[in-house]
């Protein structure tokens, strides 16, 4: 299974840190190093949209730490 991912920093709703197609996403509390930067997930969003083409979306709030 694949999901849409879309990442933004918390409190900095329309600053996007990454978009993209993964087969896994990352759970609250996991950490995500992307470059020199470290980030950790404080919250996930699953958005479930109506109609017949079926993805899976996932907002992803992280906090970065480093």
């Amino acid at each position: 299974m694949q999901y849409e991912i879309k990442a933004t920093l918390v409190g900095y709703d329309n600053y996007v840190v990454f978009n993209a197609t993964m087969n896994y996403y990352p759970r609250k509390g996991e950490e995500i190093e992307i470059g020199s930067n470290l980030f950790v997930v404080e919250n996930v969003t699953h958005i479930i949209k109506e109609g017949t083409h079926y993805r899976n979306y996932v907002h992803l709030k992280l906090k970065q730490i480093k």
